[in-house]
């Protein structure tokens, strides 16, 4: 037992020191424009003064939101580098899991390998890319995993305890972020594909029964946020969207996804020197590659089917579950799956069932003597982590070389607000500081008696930072100094 612990704390430490590295650049990303909704003060007492407002969809977005500006303030880079920790604290957790489900821990390793380093599912939920919170769809995996280990642990002992745990941890996770019930997939299928495969007749409908209730906490999640609104504005119902494939084109949008997910190939051809990046196919060079990655994953699925039947409950539940995710996304419509080829937030819960999945095949070419397809193994594995570390690290670059500048007004005003004196107003350079950025810096920095704007106002309701500086002591304005690339005050009063 003390060597098995050694070998997991083994595996583990190498783990986190990968993707420790591979993620290095994390802390150093910033925040912008709508990213800073949940800090601002009139939106969360909004939120937090409507009736029931637990039932909201943004509950985990403004909860945290009200924490962590209360608790780092301006200080930006101290709300990466706690995403940072928690996606670290993520992959711990997802080796729990693997290792729970797998049992043997060189397996759970790999898997965890596949999902911490995956660009396509990993690099919307830890980049600056869209108008939502950073740690809004993070923390629910906290606790997310857990609830399938303890899940697992309850189809294999019975213990009601295991069960009890794993309810729970569900019943947080999905109620303080709606979004994640993209996950149910894996709690609905896996006691039903459990109690097929290993054949515990006794308990068959019992763990239909249990696969359909965490189903049903989904489900009542989806109603109670109703109270207050109704997120997703669908196009069709679910008969119509499902019956008429020729126009919903769901079908091939869900083909699309694993397409997405695994277009590997696709970014080893042509030249080299040019970024990997730019080489993710566009829709037209997608819909090319889709025959074969289709072929690719009914081939895998049937030989991991053939050669590990211990294996079917686990690769039943992966593969469907992966489908089911993705017709829920071409169903909800947030992602349009047919022309966004790249890296997307709707991916990271299907990155976790396809590293399962892509485990299995793995385990499949390393179980028996030969040589030749334990060679495979090893090229697929370094190639897979190879490309995935050039995504990440080129689409980090960009997005530090687009954000430079902001990230120099920001820890400009950061350093300046320390001392500067009472009724000061800064003009930043639009578009680095926006409306809710001022919003932002000027509300954290209100004791200080320091107030923010943006040297460019979009919205003509709010008010211009002329009018406000012939009220102020002191007026500094900001501007970008290429020469010197610095920022460079200019004191007007």
């Amino acid at each position: 037992m003390k060597s098995a612990r050694r070998i997991d704390i083994i595996y583990l430490t190498i783990l986190l020191i990968i993707s420790a590295y591979v993620w290095r650049f994390i802390p150093q990303q910033v925040i912008r424009g709508d990213g800073f909704m949940y800090f601002i003060s009139e939106k969360l007492q909004e939120f937090f003064s409507r009736e029931f407002f637990y039932t909201g969809f943004e509950l985990s977005a403004m909860t945290l939101g009200w924490v962590f500006s209360n608790l780092y303030g301006i200080n930006i880079s101290w709300y990466w580098w706690t995403a940072y920790i928690v996606m670290l604290l993520t992959n711990v957790l997802f080796f729990w899991f693997a290792k729970t489900l797998l049992k043997k821990s060189f397996l759970a390793f790999l898997a965890s390998l596949l999902f911490a380093l995956n660009y396509f599912g990993n690099w919307g939920m830890y980049s600056t890319h869209c108008y939502c919170f950073i740690l809004e769809r993070i923390y629910p995996v906290l606790f997310l995993l857990p609830s399938a280990v303890y899940l697992h642990r309850f189809l294999e002992r019975r213990n009601s305890k295991d069960l009890k745990l794993s309810m729970l941890f569900y019943f947080i996770g999905l109620g303080i972020g709606h979004w994640s019930l993209f996950i149910t997939a894996f709690f609905l299928l896996y006691p039903i594909s459990w109690t097929i495969f290993q054949r515990h007749s006794a308990d068959r409908v019992k763990d239909f029964i249990l696969g359909v209730t965490y189903l049903g906490i989904t489900i009542f999640f989806v109603l109670i946020q109703r109270i207050h609104e109704s997120v997703f504005q669908l196009k069709w119902s679910f008969l119509d969207f499902i019956l008429h494939p020729e126009v919903s084109l769901w079908p091939e949008k869900v083909i699309r996804q694993f397409v997405h997910w695994t277009q590997y190939p696709v970014l080893l051809q042509g030249d080299f020197q040019i970024g990997m990046v730019s080489k993710i196919p566009n829709a037209v060079a997608n819909a090319a590659v889709t025959p074969y990655i289709v072929f690719l994953y009914i081939l895998v699925f049937f030989i991991i089917f053939r050669v590990l039947p211990h294996r079917r409950a686990l690769l039943m539940t992966t593969f469907v579950g992966v489908i089911c995710i993705f017709f829920i996304n071409a169903f909800f419509g947030q992602y349009d799956v047919l022309f966004q080829p790249g890296s997307n937030r709707y991916l990271y819960y299907p990155n976790m069932l396809l590293s399962l999945f892509w485990v299995l095949f793995i385990e499949v070419l390393i179980i028996g003597r030969s040589r030749v397809l334990k060679g495979i193994a090893i090229i697929l594995v370094i190639g897979y982590v190879l490309i995935n570390v050039t995504l990440i690290k080129e689409s980090y670059t960009d997005s530090m070389g687009y954000n430079l500048w902001t990230k120099r007004v920001y820890e400009y005003i950061q350093a300046y607000a320390l001392s500067a004196p009472r009724n000061t107003l800064i003009v930043a350079p639009y578009d680095e500081v926006g409306v809710y950025e001022s919003i932002f810096f000027t509300e954290k920095l209100s004791a200080s008696g320091v107030r923010v704007m943006s040297e460019y106002n979009t919205y003509p309701e709010r008010e211009m930072w002329e009018n406000v500086a012939s009220s102020s002591a002191h007026v500094l304005l900001l501007k970008k100094d290429k020469s010197c690339q610095c920022i460079k005050e200019t004191r007007l009063k």
